[in-house]
């Protein structure tokens, strides 16, 4: 696999101001993508996951940290800078009927972007031969291309978003929940073609999603946040044969098997997830951890390498859980 970093995070902060406090969305965040790869992001619903993809391509701006792009920042990145980075840094949306502008017909939506550039803008034929292109390596039928999004079912609308977030030709893409709205058969049809797409453009992935089975299909290295901090980041293989932290323990015991009559390990998270606003006080998940001791209530555990590339923030991997 290619080692060449395309995107690092460094520090990642992002706190949103609320009544009661600051809400701790993405609380110190470090991680990288190498080119052409998938990193698979995951944690439950209101972990940072959304946020941490937004923060990368600032469509929210983060309060602290760094995201180096090719070993520039670009969290201080200028306008004529950040027009150019969002020409190679693209994002595709959960919901593909919200993200689509329903007043604008399918060539539309996908031409849009590339109305930015000179040679596209100036030349409607070479625009036309583009948007058909786009949408012949998407899947989708010429004869959509003057419909509009509500004449389209759920999998040919994520796959106008696809091509829209390619048209511009990016080499990283932001994918936030792109299947979790879609039909099963829907979903499986859509992450095969993002991994063709990938094989034959070459792009890099940070696939965002709540669903580890889904995440395992498409991703060469998965990252688990829990309120706001990440707590595994390992191999795809790694996670599922050993994940080393309770959570990522607890989030694949919750993997629907579809056999009946099988026997499994389950482990049942008690409790309550902690306030984003007022944190506790050491590691995030110990209130909810069968394995927690004094020293998890009290010291934030470091995300640390433990051998083999991986890396987990837990106190009690490689010592003796208490019982």
């Amino acid at each position: 696999m290619n080692t060449e970093k395309i995107l690092e995070v460094k520090n990642l902060k992002k706190y949103f101001k609320v009544k009661n406090g600051m809400l701790h969305a993405v609380d110190d965040l470090s991680f990288y993508i190498n080119k052409g790869e998938t990193l698979g992001l995951v944690g439950e619903s209101g972990c940072g996951k959304s946020t941490t993809g937004r923060t990368l391509i600032r469509l929210i701006e983060a309060d602290e940290g760094e995201v180096l792009f090719h070993n520039k920042d670009v969290l201080k990145f200028n306008k004529p800078e950040m027009k150019e980075f969002r020409q190679q840094a693209q994002m595709v949306f959960q919901d593909p009927y919200s993200s689509l502008n329903p007043r604008l017909s399918i060539f539309e939506l996908i031409s849009e972007p590339l109305m930015n550039s000179n040679q596209y803008r100036k030349d409607k034929v070479k625009t036309n031969a583009r948007v058909k292109k786009l949408m012949e390596v998407v899947g989708l039928s010429e004869r959509l291309i003057n419909s509009y999004p509500h004449e389209l079912d759920g999998g040919r609308r994520q796959r106008v978003g696809i091509a829209r977030a390619l048209s511009p030709n990016p080499e990283f893409v932001i994918l936030d929940e792109p299947v979790s709205a879609l039909d099963v058969c829907i979903q499986a049809q859509i992450i095969n073609l993002l991994k063709r797409l990938q094989k034959e453009l070459e792009l890099s992935f940070l696939f965002i999603s709540h669903d580890l089975s889904v995440v395992k299909h498409i991703s060469d290295r998965i990252a688990v946040m829990y309120l706001g901090k990440m707590v595994e980041l390992s191999d795809y293989n790694a996670i599922f044969a050993d994940p080393l932290h309770p959570y990522t323990q607890a989030l694949l015991s919750a993997i629907p098997i579809p056999k009946v009559n099988v026997e499994r390990n389950r482990t049942i998270l008690v409790g309550d997830v902690p306030s984003p606003v007022n944190p506790p006080e050491g590691c995030r998940f110990a209130g909810r951890c069968i394995h927690a001791q004094e020293k998890c209530h009290q010291e934030t555990p470091e995300l640390r390498e433990v051998g083999g590339n991986r890396f987990v923030a837990c106190h009690l991997v490689n010592n003796e859980p208490s019982e």
